[in-house]
């Protein structure tokens, strides 16, 4: 007996000039202004960072009468809800192309933020003023291939951009930086055990815990030590698993240096904040956890399309715990925690993402210098 075969999504395209003209638009969109295809048969394109426009619709549905104007109003309207929704996009900028509409119709009945444009052929689109000054390098484009060519062009754009999506959301492939963070939270731990236990040595633990005279006798490398320092058992393992969890998924986005980087930043403004606005400081790595799961945070809003999905399946279980552990724990180890987000945060802008080109150094020098007045205020505040 044969196996039934799964159903397998599929669409047609049947030529016609004006689903040349269309793919054709396309292609140029995809090779010359970084957009991806975000819905194929809709002809839906998508470029998240680019200045205007969010989505490009090249359309070849007749426009032709005023129900078909309501139900294009309608689907601009669930497109943006839905950019909203999935992506927290606040206000998404849409650019309808048209190659199909003969009606005339008031533009300003359609959804905020859509520019309507309707052509007929090539020579439309290039004299249309609103192709010519949002994207000037059309008028150098080749916009007369084939149909048979523009399959092949624009399969190799698509597999160009994924190879390239690939290689800026997998910057590493072997991390090693999240296990070198568990190891020593591991290492201080077995050899605090060692001196307490075996040595009897029980106040091993504070040459390594942040206190106030520790850093009045000259002691600043407390502020790293202090979130490797593990009360007992049960906090090591819960930072170790919470380590492991977001702490390869970080690596992985940013780079080993830079991940490091990152949890440096989380460890300085979790303690040095602790340190001003609690007289029993907290100690162990959990609130770091808060800075990785910051900086994949981060990383999903520069790459909604491809990582927002994925963030949210894997901080909503963790926000539930989260919130458990929040409401149970101490007031000082939710200031740990608080420092430890805005240290993630404030080290993945000035760290940035590896391969995603940053818009003014100036923003990330300026970002530095107020990480370090809140270093410098902290630490002052905690010894007065």
């Amino acid at each position: 007996m044969d196996k039934k075969k799964p159903a397998v999504d599929t669409y047609e395209i049947r030529y016609s000039d004006k689903e040349e003209l269309a793919l054709n638009i396309v292609n140029y969109f995809l090779k010359k202004e970084n957009f991806s295809l975000f819905n194929i048969p809709e002809k839906m394109l998508e470029n998240f960072s680019h200045p205007l426009y969010d989505l490009v619709f090249i359309s070849t549905e007749r426009l032709h009468s005023s129900e078909a104007i309501v139900h294009l109003e309608h689907k601009l309207k669930s497109v943006k809800k839905k950019m909203t929704k999935t992506y927290l996009i606040p206000s998404p900028s849409i650019l309808f192309i048209s190659v199909d509409c003969n009606i005339k119709f008031d533009v300003d009945q359609l959804p905020k933020n859509v520019e309507f444009v309707s052509i007929d052929s090539v020579e439309d689109l290039l004299s249309h003023p609103i192709i010519l000054e949002d994207f000037p390098a059309i008028k150098t484009a080749n916009l007369t291939h084939s149909f048979s060519e523009l399959s092949q062009l624009i399969n190799k754009e698509g597999i160009l951009h994924l190879r390239k999506i690939r290689s800026m959301l997998t910057y590493t492939d072997k991390p090693w930086g999240y296990i070198l963070l568990i190891s020593l939270n591991v290492l201080w731990f077995l050899s605090f055990a060692y001196l307490n236990v075996l040595e009897n040595q029980t106040d091993q633990i504070r040459p390594f815990a942040l206190t106030q005279q520790g850093v009045q006798e000259g002691a600043y490398w407390l502020f790293i030590t202090n979130s490797f320092v593990s009360r007992d058992i049960f906090q090591l393992i819960a930072a170790a698993i919470f380590t492991s969890y977001f702490g390869r998924f970080t690596e992985k986005l940013y780079g080993t240096m830079r991940f490091l980087g990152i949890a440096l930043f989380s460890i300085g403004l979790s303690n040095s904040v602790s340190f001003a606005l609690t007289t029993e400081h907290q100690f162990g790595f959990f609130p770091i956890v808060i800075g990785l799961v910051t900086a994949i945070g981060y990383a999903s809003f520069n790459y909604r399309r491809y990582l927002m999905m994925s963030f949210r399946k894997m901080v909503v279980p963790f926000i539930g715990i989260f919130f458990i552990y929040a409401f149970i724990t101490s007031y000082n180890e939710l200031i740990a925690i608080s420092g430890a987000f805005l240290g993630g945060l404030l080290g993945s802008v000035i760290l940035g993402l590896p391969k995603k080109k940053s818009k003014s150094i100036l923003k990330r020098i300026l970002f530095l210098l107020g990480y370090l007045a809140i270093l410098s205020i902290s630490i002052l505040t905690g010894l007065e």
